[in-house]
């Protein structure tokens, strides 16, 4: 998988960029003694990094990927790694550090694509069912390429925050700084789909707009792709901003 969009300029003055440096009042003490954090760009030496933290904790952390074990299959898990490195070849994906600090503890793979890519067809069985319920979402229910009259949008392809720093408001800030790519590369619209309530809650507190949900109780009853066995999320939701 290859995207056409490429970041039009990666030189020492834009790149990498930080977009928000803030204070997380719900970061816990004990846990956190500096609370002070900064989202950028994710830098082309963690690429590796990243990856292996996806891998390994993307994985098996998001209710959709665990469900269908896309770890356990060999064939969906080597496609997926080669779709966030061609994602990070886009130079557009962002990682949280604590202030003073390079450990990654918050990711957010994000890419530019145009509909035929992102209506791709994986060959491994477990991420296949999961791709074809987000086409079918777009086919049936909502097309953020047609209802906004755009050729391109900026989505996601990954994302994971350090289990000690969750709920400290670093997913939300992930997702604010997609306004700041999106405008900063003239991409006027973000589509994301979240299963997980703090996506969704990070997604609705930078005014995203709730296109479509749908309990995963009944989403089986529209696609055999849709059971999502073991599943502890209660809804999948589609989420789209229009940044300007």
């Amino acid at each position: 998988m290859k995207y056409d969009w490429k970041r039009p300029f990666d030189d020492a003055k834009h790149y990498p960029l930080i977009y928000s440096v803030f204070e997380s009042s719900d970061a816990p003490n004990e846990v956190i003694s500096n609370n002070i954090f900064r989202i950028e760009d994710l830098s082309i030496e963690r690429f590796p990094e990243a990856i292996d933290l996806l891998k390994t904790q993307f994985l098996i952390e998001n209710a959709m990927m665990s469900s269908k074990n896309v770890l356990g299959d060999k064939i969906s898990t080597a496609e997926i790694v080669e779709y966030w490195r061609s994602i990070l070849d886009q130079k557009i994906s962002n990682a949280c550090h604590k202030d003073g600090s390079n450990e990654i503890i918050g990711l957010i793979l994000l890419n530019v694509t145009t509909e035929s890519e992102y209506d791709f067809k994986p060959n491994g069985e477990a991420w296949s069912e999961i791709r074809r319920v987000s086409r079918f979402i777009k086919d049936i229910f909502y097309n953020p390429f047609e209802n906004y009259g755009v050729e391109k949008i900026i989505t996601s392809g990954g994302y994971y925050v350090n289990q000690n720093y969750q709920h400290c408001g670093i997913e939300s800030e992930l997702v604010k700084a997609i306004s700041d790519v999106g405008k900063l590369f003239d991409i006027r619209v973000s589509s994301e789909i979240f299963s997980s309530t703090i996506w969704q809650e990070a997604a609705s507190k930078n005014e995203y707009d709730e296109k479509f949900s749908i309990s995963f109780k009944k989403l089986p009853k529209l696609m055999a792709e849709g059971y999502f066995p073991g599943i502890q999320e209660e809804n999948l939701k589609l989420y789209c901003k229009k940044f300007y």
